[in-house]
């Protein structure tokens, strides 16, 4: 009682909006106490108004962490689910509210469907686990009664001529706004098909169909069936 807790985010964007779905129980289990919720910038929107109910909940971007003067714990968000005594069949869905719109100044053809066939080249395991040749998708093009977008990032220009090729539409993101942006575009769409990436957990948060292309030897959370 009377304490302060310290929630922070590592790693990868997208395993840390799986993990957030534990942190409105964690504030119910420990409602007397004080508890930081420690956010990436680009992702401090997100937090700020789906938390904004929770009076001991305080949400801060990682640019102001400063602030923090003192904390008595602290926990990796990874974690919250073994404070919470969850197993792995237990783990629930808690989908994000309708959040803010952002201007899209782009008209969407139905049906539409988003592409993503790569997440960020930085990750040493992208290229073998996480990403597949863009030649495998022009099947998919050739369905022409369907708009295509691309919202991925850091394409190369091999990728860009097949796309053009293909008449599928790619949309360059405000890197500062781009989870902003990718918002509003998912909610607008019929579905999004993509590999393993952080816009595979913002469309099951968003509860946006999604269709997820893994590898043989995915992560176990993926599960095998």
């Amino acid at each position: 009682m009377n304490k302060t807790l310290l929630i922070y985010m590592s790693g990868g964007i997208g395993d840390n909006i799986m993990y957030s779905r534990f942190i409105r129980n964690i504030c119910k289990k420990y409602n007397k106490n004080k508890i930081f919720f420690l956010v990436y910038n680009n992702l401090f929107w997100i937090y700020s108004y789906i938390y904004k109910d929770i009076e001991q909940l305080s949400i801060i971007p990682y640019c102001k962490r400063e602030t923090i003067k003192h904390f008595d714990y602290h926990i990796n968000i990874s974690q919250l689910h073994n404070v919470l005594e969850l197993e792995y069949e237990d783990i629930y869905i808690e989908y994000f509210p309708d959040l803010p719109s952002y201007p899209i100044d782009f008209c969407i053809k139905k049906p539409s469907i988003i592409i993503n066939w790569k997440g960020c080249s930085k990750n040493s395991h992208e290229k073998y686990n996480r990403s597949i040749d863009l030649q495998l998708c022009i099947p998919l093009f050739k369905i022409e009664h369907i708009q295509w977008i691309s919202i991925t990032q850091n394409i190369t220009k091999e990728e860009m001529y097949i796309l053009s090729n293909n008449k599928v539409k790619h949309l360059s993101l405000d890197q500062d706004e781009s989870f902003r942006y990718s918002t509003t575009l998912l909610k607008m769409v019929d579905c999004v098909i993509t590999t393993d990436t952080s816009l595979a957990h913002m469309c099951g948060t968003l509860g946006i169909n999604c269709y997820v292309m893994l590898t043989s030897g995915c992560d176990w959370r993926w599960t095998h069936n």
